[in-house]
Formats: structure tokens, sequence, C-alpha cells
């Protein structure tokens, strides 16, 4: 199951679930963009305030996968 925070005032939901890995973030003020690192680090374009950055991949068994946001 995917978990979902706010931080630094967004939305953010992450984690590994059913065997995809997701970064999914929404800002409502500040360009912003999600990424993901599943041995192979993907990350969305910097996206406008209130447009929902999100990317999902394979997970991979018996290893961490990792999911981020940033500020553009």
């Amino acid at each position: 199951m995917y978990t979902t925070s706010y931080p630094e005032g967004g939305t953010w939901v992450h984690g590994v679930s059913n065997g995809d890995v997701l970064s999914s973030y929404n800002h409502p003020s500040r360009k912003h963009r999600a990424s993901i690192d599943n041995g192979w680090l993907q990350s969305t374009g910097c996206k406008n305030p209130k447009v929902n950055a999100g990317i999902f991949g394979k997970a991979r068994m018996w290893q961490t996968d990792y999911a981020y946001y940033a500020f553009c």
C-alpha cells in the first residue's frame, strides 16, 4: 500500500505496492517534480503548481527502491 504524506505544503503519494514503486507529488504554489530509483533513476519534468507530477515503475525483488520529490 502506498503512503500519503504532506511535506512542505504539498501532497506526496509514494512507496511500493503490488510490485510497483510510485512517487506522485503535487504542490499548490511551487513548481515541482517526482522521481523514482528502481535501479534506474527516472524523473518527471518540472510541473507547474497544482499539476500532479507522477511516475511509477516496476519494483525490484529483494532490493530497496526509492521515491523522491523536489522543487524546480
